[in-house]
């Protein structure tokens, strides 16, 4: 309140004034001291304010752990499931492998017991068809011939996956028998007359049996069957893929491979009654082969 001096009585408006201006710093006052607060009240308010945040962030966060650990265990016994699985199949397998097998050697012990009194001309005859077929183990001088993929595409890059087809692997198996070869290999597998060669997928199969990169083609036959192949179209298109898609192909010769048999087709194609003249004429030539 502003001081009374009886001697020099202020004003009406004088008095209004220092009254208004009074007011004012009361208020000037009040403002400051809530300003002070201001900041204190805030933090706490947003504390609580953040609080359930927190807990709804946390809850969600457990909810995801959860459901990815019971997505892993998951994943974890499929896996398991499918190993086991495989390993039960691979065992059936090879069980049934080792029963062909035996039966194949009990057919070849029949088989020799009915021919040990048969002439010598029909024998040799029966080994030539053998061979022939590839139902016999192949020795002789020949060549080995590597093929591996290439490196993957750039990412971002479209074209033709720099890995080997099996129609490409079919013509170098044809070149092959083109270039006089008299028993062939893919991938440890013997080829024959009606063995396919076949894509599914990523996979390429030989016989139905699927066989890895890089892949190993061997070869037996006369000498100069090198020197035929390295002349062929296909092995030439083969350095093109090279150059083209880094696709290596490799030659080297062997002076000796013992090359196995092939499984017998248990699906009988064609088949004749021979004479007992036949096989001695046929021996030379173009006899009808059954049983392939």
């Amino acid at each position: 309140m502003p001081r009374w001096d009886p001697e020099n009585p202020p004003g009406v408006a004088d008095l209004m004034m220092r009254l208004a201006r009074e007011e004012d710093d009361d208020g000037y006052r009040l403002v400051a001291e809530k300003r002070k607060r201001a900041p204190e009240q805030a933090r706490i308010r947003n504390r609580w304010s953040v609080f359930p945040a927190i807990v709804l962030v946390g809850f969600g966060l457990g909810i995801a752990l959860n459901q990815v650990a019971v997505w892993a265990q998951q994943v974890r016994d499929s896996a398991l499931g499918v190993s086991e699985q495989i390993s039960e199949r691979q065992v059936e397998v090879d069980a049934l492998a080792t029963q062909i097998a035996d039966v194949e050697s009990s057919i070849d012990r029949r088989t020799n017991a009915l021919l040990s009194g048969s002439t010598e001309g029909f024998t040799q005859y029966l080994n030539n068809v053998s061979a022939a077929a590839g139902y016999i183990e192949a020795n002789g001088s020949g060549l080995t011939l590597m093929v591996y993929d290439g490196n993957a595409l750039p990412a971002g890059e479209s074209g033709r996956l720099s890995t080997v087809r099996d129609y490409e692997l079919q013509d170098l198996v044809n070149a092959l028998w083109s270039a006089g070869a008299t028993a062939l290999t893919l991938g440890g597998e013997r080829l024959t007359a009606t063995t396919a060669i076949r894509g599914s997928g990523d996979a390429i199969l030989v016989n139905y049996r699927p066989v890895l990169p890089p892949y190993q083609i061997q070869a037996i036959g006369p000498e100069g069957m090198l020197e035929s192949f390295l002349a062929t179209n296909t092995y030439q298109d083969f350095k093109a893929l090279e150059r083209d898609y880094g696709i290596v192909t490799t030659v080297k010769t062997e002076a000796e491979l013992t090359l196995p048999a092939a499984t017998r087709s248990k699906e009988l194609q064609r088949v004749r009654v021979l004479t007992e003249t036949e096989p001695s004429e046929a021996s030379s030539g173009d006899a009808a082969v059954g049983g392939q």
